[in-house]
């Protein structure tokens, strides 16, 4: 139904009440560093996809100011992480020996190669519908772990124990369906390659007939 004025649509219902609407879940997520050893890894917990704003230039102007956006500003996430038992052999820990060793001292901030090896190439955060398929993909590039928070004990509660770490990175952007249907792993791929043999019969079992 066309707005009273002539341009554009009504918000309304849109395809809220068709039966086919997929809606996306808080609770069907993943998040993925191809840097980091699984066997190393903590669960995730929670964290976000992407907040961006925009620094703003103001233009000064007789009795009012005129604002234009400037450079994007990719705000922090945060990753909460269960803190299981794995000792020092857990993943965060050893990403932070690559900068930062507080036994021995070391810090890398001055070696190129340190810091290089402190900043992973991208993270992935997806969302996955009811059936375990990607539906979306975001991509964080050059991030690293801004501050990590062991977080605080306490003996008249049964919580578990979690790690919360921000991450900063330097951009983000959604991954194209091409991206994610590398993500899907063998399900994916198996469907297509299964189409594309069905289809090649098809094709030959016609000319066969002709």
């Amino acid at each position: 139904m066309a707005s009273p004025s002539g341009s554009g649509r009504e918000m309304g219902l849109g395809k809220l009440n068709l039966p086919n609407t997929c809606f996306k879940r808080k609770y069907r997520w993943f998040v993925k560093f191809d840097e980091l050893d699984y066997a190393d890894i903590l669960p995730p917990n929670k964290t976000a996809r992407p907040t961006l704003s925009f620094k703003e230039m103001e233009a000064q102007h007789l009795n009012e100011t005129i604002y234009f956006p400037g450079k994007p500003d990719w705000k922090p996430i945060n990753l909460t992480l269960y803190d299981i038992q794995k000792g020092t052999d857990n993943a965060v820990w050893k990403q932070l020996l690559k900068l930062y060793d507080p036994k021995e001292g070391k810090y890398e901030t001055s070696c190129i190669e340190g810091i290089g090896g402190f900043k992973f190439n991208e993270m992935k955060v997806g969302m996955l519908d009811g059936c375990g398929e990607t539906i979306e993909v975001w991509v964080f590039e050059n991030p690293y772990f801004q501050e990590v928070n062991w977080g605080e004990l306490d003996m008249t509660v049964s919580d578990v124990v979690y790690v919360d770490v921000t991450i900063r990175y330097d951009r983000a952007y959604v991954q194209n369906q091409e991206g994610q249907e590398e993500v899907n792993d063998h399900k994916v791929q198996s469907s297509t390659g299964n189409n594309q043999q069905v289809e090649l019969q098809r094709v030959q079992s016609s000319t066969g007939n002709n």
